[in-house]
């Protein structure tokens, strides 16, 4: 156990945000024992401080970990998080407004990974937010991936949560790791061999879901992308309105996911279209791992045994922020960043190979 003079100080005012300082923060300092301090939380933004989803965050963590907490609050610009033992195995958390469950389950899915015996969490909040992974990208995408390096989960959503009314509940369950988890070699996705798609709607007319499903499919077969292609129509449960086209491209060695949402005024053929354009870009751009997804798995690289490389679509400043927050955290962890921000590049980590007890 590490003392709170040892707490590693972090500024949540620069880079990519607090937000995603904090949450990075959470994960690593529940599993390394180690407490922070992070000041000028989310500074720069409209509504600075820590806001409702934020809040469920930390709260949840500091369940998992037995942590003490200062400053958790609403609007709170400071907070000190000082962790205890990962104890526990099913646990519950309500957002309380359309806040991003999936933004909680990152936070949650690491502490869980390492923890003893197989954890679930049922988390009540948005499942379908701006800004955050969907939860479609979260099964389709951003799970399988860590999966791939030995951190087996799942996601169950019972009912789908949309701004501004939320009410979506999800179920994640994580099997413990056996000893530490693989490194990845993500340099080469190899041959596009099939494309899937979804048009999901909730409360709305099925006509909106069709209009989506028949501009992906038009758009796939005038780029000649791919002839393996199926969309699906989905009647996503939830108690607002909502839309969204997402697009999963299952490449030879890898996968990539991308999701464009509707909202009032915006056509279904322009919503599909973004999703298209979104995936037309990364196909083009002859990267292996998507920019939102290289983000996501670099706090699982550097907790790996062994050597990771990820060729990236897009050095992205969540990418640098995670970087330097990573590397305090855990300094054993040598992160190299090849190329310039907002282009393509490549990542390579060295993994502590990190494992229950470290």
């Amino acid at each position: 156990m590490h003392s709170p003079a040892d707490a590693i100080k972090l500024d949540g005012s620069g880079g990519a945000g607090g937000g995603q300082v904090l949450r990075t923060a959470l994960s690593l300092s529940a599993l390394t024992c180690k407490p922070f301090e992070i000041s000028n939380i989310r500074a720069s933004r409209p509504k600075p401080g820590l806001q409702a989803q934020h809040l469920a965050s930390v709260r949840a963590a500091a369940r998992l970990s037995d942590a003490e907490v200062v400053g958790a609050e609403l609007n709170s610009v400071s907070l000190k998080f000082s962790p205890g033992e990962i104890s526990g195995n099913n646990f519950s958390f309500d957002c309380g407004t359309a806040g991003s469950t999936m933004l909680i389950a990152q936070t949650l899915l690491p502490i869980m990974a390492f923890g003893n015996g197989k954890k679930e969490a049922r988390l009540v909040g948005g499942t379908e937010n701006a800004f955050a992974p969907t939860s479609f990208f979260f099964r389709h995408s951003f799970l399988p991936a860590v999966s791939k390096m030995g951190a087996d989960s799942a996601l169950e959503v019972i009912r789908f949560g949309w701004y501004p009314k939320g009410g979506g509940e999800v179920r994640i369950s994580v099997e413990s790791t056996a000893g530490a988890i693989r490194p990845v070699d993500l340099t080469e996705r190899g041959k596009l061999e099939r494309m899937r798609g979804y048009a999901i709607v909730s409360n709305l007319k099925a006509e909106i879901a069709q209009r989506m499903k028949t501009r992906l499919l038009k758009n796939i077969s005038e780029a000649a992308f791919c002839a393996n292609v199926k969309v699906e129509l989905v009647d996503a449960p939830a108690i607002g309105e909502g839309a969204e086209a997402f697009l999963l491209a299952n490449y030879g060695h890898f996968h990539a996911g991308f999701t464009a949402l509707g909202e009032r005024g915006k056509p279904s053929e322009k919503v599909a279209g973004e999703a298209f354009h979104n995936f037309s870009q990364f196909d083009k751009s002859g990267a292996c791992v998507e920019q939102h997804l290289s983000d996501q798995l670099l706090l699982y690289c550097a907790l790996a045994k062994g050597r990771s490389v990820l060729q990236v679509e897009r050095i992205t400043p969540h990418l640098l922020t995670n970087a330097g927050v990573v590397s305090q955290f855990l300094p054993d962890a040598q992160i190299a960043i090849e190329g310039m921000e907002n282009e393509a590049g490549a990542v390579t980590v060295e993994g502590i190979g990190f494992e229950s007890g470290n």
